[in-house]
């Protein structure tokens, strides 16, 4: 082995190390105090996810209890390449949630059997348009809830405020 490589092997023993991310860990988390910064937790929810829904539910009381700053994604659904038998696993979701939402008391498909998928497309476009919003977050939540209680009228209000504010004279 020539002396290149063993040295760019020692180099990444080290950086790779458990002690070198300790290490690292533990500087970020000094200058997060130094700076009186609070710990930021990114989540990622999908609109037509039903686990983003009892998620989000939850999202405000998390970020009370714990002082953190949520920092809230919304990221298109990966589907087919990526899940196993997609169609079964949406069933699935759905049931699962169904039982978990009766269980702590979340409304959950309260006003329909199913979401208001006709919907779907201009919701995402609308909550997409929105995403640098200041209340983005408050915005995201809101949508989510509206369709996985399946109340249509909510969502059809909100697509409508969507395409009020982006007709173009």
């Amino acid at each position: 082995m020539s002396i290149r490589r063993k040295l760019r092997s020692r180099f990444l023993n080290v950086v790779l190390s458990v002690r070198t991310r300790t290490l690292r860990r533990r500087m970020a988390e000094m200058r997060r105090m130094l700076t009186g910064r609070r710990h930021l937790v990114s989540v990622f929810l999908e609109l037509d996810d039903p686990y983003s829904y009892l998620l989000s539910h939850y999202l405000p009381a998390l970020a009370a209890s714990f002082d953190i700053d949520l920092r809230l994604y919304l990221t298109p659904a990966l589907g087919g390449a990526y899940t196993p038998r997609p169609e079964m696993q949406a069933e699935y979701a759905i049931q699962d949630c169904e039982r978990q939402a009766h269980e702590l008391g979340v409304p959950f498909l309260d006003k329909g059997s199913t979401p208001p998928v006709e919907h779907r497309r201009a919701l995402l476009d609308a909550l997409a348009e929105n995403a640098t919003d200041p209340d983005f977050d408050h915005e995201l939540l809101d949508v989510i809830a509206a369709y996985w209680r399946g109340d249509t009228e909510e969502v059809r209000r909100r697509v409508a405020l969507f395409v009020d504010a982006n007709v173009e004279f």
